[in-house]
């Protein structure tokens, strides 16, 4: 979630001076009203879009529609003065950001135009590379506004202008930001040249919709859970009365009790557990692709993955024995030998 939304409130609109007072307007007399107050501030103006890298090929495709790629550019007044730095650059060099993965090497073209990597960032304001960043993105910074500009035009990034990005965070009680945040959205809703996000309407929207799946995926699990296990029981139990006749001669004839319970569990712990081991190797090789799907809904941590499946695989051998010592003592009661 906080990959989503780094920061409690994020806007992006045109990049106007009349604007920007406007909407500064709108957050403080709104943050005074519900009694919040807006701290790591963030503000700059840039370029946005959505693009494709290929080897150290930089170029936007907001025709051909959405990638997966978020680019966006930013000039090095802007960052040093949010990030308290003194970095500089020459005609030609800038400074590159990605989500999760780097780049090899120390050129990038952009728009046919080569740029020299002066420095990978570690972070870029309040994004931190975490090496398993769920939709990737890039940041460069630029010599001043016209090299950005040129390089956005250049690579076709968006057909729209220049916009000015601003987030923040809360600082108050947890109903004075949401008030804060509905109000907001209440607002600015209007406004169409505008756009926001919050994280406590996105952990509510979170919330319904995966919330809705987990009781799908819940109550689909156990039907089919419990679907299979009486399956398996009643086979086994029709199974015991079509070998009594079987056994009482067996028994007849020699055979111990213990070797009738001996045959008995190996017998049921083979048409219990070779299904069980099958889905567990299923669930294995399916694995990658799982997680895939999974990224693909902001849920990207391999180890609570690992954990889940782990946990559902004993819960899964739980319940299997408790089914099978419940079948096999059954069972046994069916084909034991009375005199």
């Amino acid at each position: 979630l906080r990959q989503e939304c780094p920061q409690d409130i994020g806007l992006s609109f045109q990049y106007e001076e009349n604007k920007i007072r406007e909407v500064r307007g709108i957050l403080e007399s709104e943050a005074e009203d519900a009694g919040v107050r807006l701290t790591d501030i963030y503000e700059y103006p840039m370029m946005s879009g959505y693009g494709y890298l290929r080897e150290h090929c930089l170029e936007g495709n907001y025709r051909r529609g959405v990638s997966s790629l978020l680019i966006r550019l930013v000039t090095l007044e802007d960052y040093n003065r949010m990030k308290h730095t003194s970095e500089t650059l020459e005609e030609g060099e800038i400074l590159f950001y990605r989500r999760g993965k780097g780049l090899t090497g120390d050129f990038l073209s952009i728009g046919g135009k080569e740029y020299k990597i002066k420095k990978e960032l570690p972070e870029f304001l309040y994004e931190q590379k975490t090496g398993k960043a769920m939709s990737d993105g890039i940041y460069i910074v630029f010599r001043d506004m016209d090299s950005l500009v040129n390089a956005g035009t250049a690579m076709e990034l968006t057909d729209g202008p220049v916009e000015y990005m601003f987030s923040a965070n809360l600082e108050g009680d947890e109903n004075q930001k949401i008030l804060f945040t509905e109000n907001i959205e209440r607002r600015l809703s209007l406004d169409d040249s505008l756009s926001s996000k919050n994280y406590y309407t996105v952990q509510k929207e979170w919330y319904v919709l995966y919330g809705s799946f987990l009781f799908v995926g819940i109550f689909l699990g156990l039907l089919f859970l419990i679907a299979t296990v009486l399956i398996i029981y009643y086979k086994q139990i029709t199974e015991g009365y079509d070998d009594h006749e079987r056994f009482e001669i067996m028994q007849k004839v020699g055979m111990s009790q213990r070797e009738v319970k001996s045959t008995i569990h190996k017998q049921i712990l083979t048409v219990f557990f070779l299904p069980l081991i099958g889905a567990v190797f299923h669930l294995a090789a399916a694995a990658p692709v799982l997680m895939q799907l999974l990224r693909r809904m902001w849920l990207d941590d391999a180890q609570v993955f690992l954990e889940c499946s782990g946990l559902t695989v004993l819960i899964f051998i739980l319940l299997y024995m408790t089914v099978y010592s419940l079948t096999a003592k059954t069972y046994y009661q069916l084909v034991q030998y009375r005199e």
